[in-house]
C-alpha cells in the first residue's frame, strides 16, 4: 500500500515483484530491506514473465551508478 492508499495486490494476471541485484525477494520484505551501496533495485507490478524481468534487470545493470 502506498502513502496515498493505493494497493498493489496480486491478482490472477498481475503480481508485485521485488528484485535486488537480480534476485527476487519476498515482496513482504520491501519495507525491511536496507539498500546497500551499488544495489540494483527493481520494483515492478504487472504481468511480466520471468524472462522479461531478467531483461529489465540486464538493462538496469547497464545504468551507471553515480557517487556524490
Amino acid at each position: 500500500m502506498t502513502d496515498d492508499g493505493k494497493q498493489y495486490c496480486d491478482t490472477p494476471t498481475k503480481k508485485l515483484r521485488f528484485v535486488v541485484n537480480g534476485v527476487q525477494q519476498d515482496p513482504d520484505s520491501i519495507m525491511d530491506y536496507i539498500l546497500q551501496d551499488n544495489d540494483r533495485f527493481l520494483l515492478i507490478y504487472g504481468d511480466e514473465t520471468e524472462e522479461e524481468i531478467a531483461d529489465v534487470m540486464q538493462e538496469l545493470n547497464t545504468i551507471r551508478i553515480f557517487r556524490s
